[in-house]
Order: C-alpha cells, then structure tokens, then sequence
C-alpha cells in the first residue's frame, strides 16, 4: 500500500499498523498471505530491537532451540503511516515488523502481559519521575507485585468472562448503594 493504517491497542502503549505487500511482491511469505507482518512504532519499543536482533542470531546456535518458538521478527522499516484518523496527516514512522498474529483469523483472542515487579522507570521511554512514582503505586496494587506480572490488556475474552464481569459490576453497584444507604442512614441517627 502507500501509506499503513492504524490498528486497535490491546493495552499497551505503542501503536501498531496494518502492513501489506504489492500484490506483484515475490516474497515467500506473500504468497500465504498479504497481511504476513505487522508494524510497532519503534517510539515506543525502540529497546526492543536489540532483543529481536540477539534472537534472530542465536536462534540457530545449540542451546537456544526455544526461539523458534518466538514470534517471527523481519526487521526494521520506515514507512508512511496514518496517524489517528482517516483525515489526519501521513508521517514517516519506523516500524519494527513482526508476524502478524491475527492474520487468517477473524478474531482473535490477545492478551497483554506485564512482566515484572516494577513496569515502569523515571527516564526510560520518556517516562518522568512522578510517571514512575504514579506507576508504581498502580504496580503495587495489581499482582505485579505479588506475582511479578499482570494482564494489561485483553482482546476478544470469551463470553463467559464478559458476563462473569458484567454481573460482578452489577453485584458491585448493588452492594455499593446499599453501603451508602447503611452510611446515610447511620449518620442520620
């Protein structure tokens, strides 16, 4: 295409664009499927490139055989990309191109884990020291600090998760009011 459009967030905070090969491109992986990759604004996952870069090279060494279980990794791309909406301007963006894993399906179930006791630093990705601070109370009150990892985000849950939810909100209201009530009544004796 001539320029990649924006796709959904699954909790995370780099954005992520529909990438498509030419119908005349010769690569293997077009001929399975046009949507093969996917691109992440290197803004925000700019450290992830030496991790994918280290991968690729030992994925073939003795001893490292688990990485043919990662997610398949092309490289480094940049590109015209839309920006927010259908009107918003083209930019040039550089991309970090992954597997796309929702190509050939049409939904797809996708969760976005956090690893790790602390999931953000003052000074890294731009982060400020009250972004931190404020991060960090979130941390300690999720299982990042108890389990050193959290679900941040989660596309297509099933059905009975959404309706376990749902009802949980409902219960939750209904317990809520009646508090109040208990305390507005209290507080009048």
């Amino acid at each position: 295409e001539n320029y990649f459009t924006p796709l959904g967030r699954s909790g995370g905070t780099a954005a992520f664009f529909r990438v498509r090969y030419k119908e005349s491109c010769v690569e293997p992986e077009a001929d399975g499927s046009m949507d093969y990759w996917i691109g992440k604004d290197l803004a925000r996952a700019r450290d992830e490139v030496s991790f994918y870069e280290a991968a690729k090279k030992l994925k073939n060494i003795e001893g490292w055989e688990l990485l043919h279980w990662m997610t398949p990794y092309r490289g480094v791309c940049r590109a015209q990309c839309r920006l927010g909406t259908a009107n918003a301007q083209l930019r040039k963006v550089d991309l970090l191109l992954l597997r796309n894993c929702r190509d050939g399906y049409h939904t797809c179930r996708m969760l976005d884990i956090k690893i790790g006791i602390a999931t953000a630093v003052a000074g890294w990705q731009g982060k400020s020291a009250f972004g931190a601070w404020r991060q960090s109370c979130l941390d300690s009150l999720t299982s990042s600090a108890g389990h050193g990892s959290r679900l941040e985000g989660f596309d297509a849950p099933p059905a009975s998760l959404t309706c376990f939810l749902e009802s949980n909100h409902a219960l939750n209201a209904v317990f809520n009011k009646s508090m109040d009530m208990t305390v507005s009544v209290a507080s009048s004796v």
